[in-house]
């Protein structure tokens, strides 16, 4: 849809002043002019005219032009290459983040497998601190209770075996 800029005044009567006015005051109408029955303000109406085509001009010179268009295009094909390129960097970083998380990831898995192999092997026996309220390998099945619950470990299960704990092997 294209507006051609444009300035509206209206003629009315002393009658229609009113309702006149609340039209401009809403944007209906840009100006009014008084002109039947009473002319002593012959001058009026030109110089509504004048307001108008003064007010066309300013309001013109706001408005941008093609070239105006040409360069923010230009500008904004610009910034769409930026944009790119930061997406790229930003992915390889991303890239790289996972590949750092998934080898700290493996690397825990893996000395958790082996320290838990080491304490099934026994090799750890020596740093195990027993609670002498529990024979060795037996941890109590709530804290605070001082009733056995399971037996850990093999020697834990020998003597989780002869207190009732242990399936027989």
């Amino acid at each position: 849809m294209h507006v051609t800029p444009h300035h509206t005044v209206i003629l009315c009567e002393k009658d229609d002043l009113r309702r006149v006015y609340e039209l401009c005051r809403k944007k209906y109408f840009d100006d009014y002019v008084l002109f039947w029955p009473l002319t002593h303000d012959a001058p009026r109406l030109p110089m509504a005219v004048r307001h108008g085509l003064r007010q066309l001009a300013t309001s013109a010179g706001s408005t941008p032009s093609v070239a105006d268009f040409a360069v923010q295009a230009r500008r904004i094909a610009e910034l769409e290459g930026r944009l790119a390129q930061y997406a790229a960097h930003g992915a390889k970083h991303v890239d790289a983040a996972s590949r750092s998380l998934r080898q700290v990831g493996d690397g825990i898995g893996a000395a958790l497998d082996s320290f838990s192999q080491r304490v099934s092997d026994g090799e750890l026996a020596a740093m195990i601190v027993q609670d002498r309220r529990f024979p060795a390998g037996v941890r109590p099945s709530e804290e605070g209770e001082d009733r056995p619950r399971t037996a850990v470990g093999r020697r834990g299960c020998e003597t989780g075996r002869a207190m009732g704990r242990c399936a027989a092997r």
